[in-house]
């Protein structure tokens, strides 16, 4: 009790010396922008202190981008893909989850989108791509959870990611009196699962509404609507998409897309549905919806999701793919929003997977290699990361 107000009081201090070095006003500094930073150095003291019970651990890995060609520069000829040391990284990750030396015993783990390259396409190698992949995931005791990226949609069309990837979990594929809404088909390749009780894990489609793979010729009419009122550039001309398009607009390209009404209510439902049943809700997506430093990776219509998920009150962490470099932010309602750097991008011998150690009422980060270059908050390896007291 008096060690919790003495690390308050401490924490006040840091902040007005803080003030004191920018010229700033107590008021300015104790504001959205740096309450996340209170919670952090907070959370690591009062969690470890309130519960050590821990509950069940999951991996984590964000875009592998495999296909057996040599290395290359991405679109914009600013960064290095390493196609085969990606694959390698995920064989390291499966060999750690795996580790009774360290003692990971991950129960799942989550695959964050862009498991082939597009690239796979121009030699038809991606299915030969996506058995090697798969080959090296069922190695582990246990299940992976995959999302689906526009790499995902360049190389396999949506049956062949039901039929690949969703259809070894018949569960997924097959109506329950518990959940009458799972059933996964080509239009829907969402769903959500309880992995233990108090939790459950969500995983949206941000590219039901898109030109690359939409779940409907009505959603992929709506996504050219809503590109050719967003973004007034040539979308067909490589290299001109972000021409004067005000930094607010840099998610309207064509590598992105959007979530439909259909699955937004489906959302608001799944999270009032794990409300009742006081279950704290982890979502995973490919892209990212809170996003200060990096707009041009955004879902389409993020507020929109913002607005479900705050009002549920009980989602503790998004964590997607897309952006390589990787980033890491709490927004004004407490909720993380995480997205590891890739392997697709990691420099000769680097890594860059991770674990969660999951507790009632805080995660911890496991960590192994490259971090975000620029977060708009502290990468949190091997950091308490506190969640919001739920809204019941």
């Amino acid at each position: 009790f008096f060690l919790g107000y003495y690390m308050i009081v401490r924490q006040l201090i840091i902040l007005l010396a803080v003030a004191t070095l920018e010229n700033l006003s107590l008021k300015n500094v104790i504001s959205p922008k740096w309450m996340p930073l209170i919670k952090m150095d907070l959370s690591k003291m009062v969690a470890e202190k309130v519960d050590t019970d821990l509950l069940f651990k999951f991996g984590i890995i964000s875009d592998i981008q495999y296909v057996d060609v040599p290395d290359a520069l991405n679109f914009q000829q600013t960064k290095l893909r390493k196609y085969r040391q990606s694959l390698e990284i995920f064989q390291k990750a499966v060999k750690y989850w795996m580790s009774s030396v360290d003692n990971v015993d991950i129960k799942f783990a989550l695959i964050l989108g862009d498991m082939i390259d597009g690239k796979s396409i121009e030699s038809k190698s991606q299915f030969q791509c996506m058995t090697r992949l798969k080959k090296i995931s069922e190695l582990l005791p246990c299940e992976s959870y995959y999302c689906f990226g526009n790499h995902c949609h360049y190389s396999f069309d949506r049956v062949s990611i039901v039929k690949n990837f969703l259809a070894d979990k018949p569960w997924l594929l097959k109506p329950s009196s518990k959940s009458p809404d799972l059933p996964c088909r080509p239009s829907k390749i969402y769903y959500h699962w309880s992995p233990h009780p108090g939790w459950r894990f969500v995983c949206v489609d941000s590219y039901d509404v898109s030109l690359i793979g939409s779940s409907s010729i009505a959603n992929k009419q709506l996504a050219e609507e809503l590109l050719a009122t967003n973004n007034p550039n040539d979308l067909t001309m490589s290299g001109t998409w972000f021409n004067n398009l005000p930094y607010e607009k840099r998610r309207w390209v064509p590598y992105n897309g959007g979530v439909s009404d259909t699955q937004l209510n489906w959302l608001k439902q799944t999270l009032q549905h794990a409300k009742s049943n006081s279950e704290r809700v982890v979502i995973f997506s490919h892209q990212p919806i809170y996003a200060e430093k990096k707009p041009q990776s955004v879902i389409w219509n993020s507020e929109s999701i913002l607005d479900i998920i705050w009002q549920a009150g009980n989602v503790a962490l998004w964590i997607a793919g897309h952006d390589h470099d990787g980033q890491y932010s709490i927004d004004p309602q407490g909720v993380h929003h995480m997205v590891p750097s890739a392997p697709i991008e990691c420099d000769d011998g680097e890594l860059a997977f991770g674990h969660f150690e999951v507790f009632p009422s805080h995660l911890v980060l496991r960590w192994s290699g490259k971090q975000p270059t620029d977060p708009v908050l502290p990468w949190p390896a091997n950091q308490t990361l506190l969640l919001q007291s739920m809204h019941l």
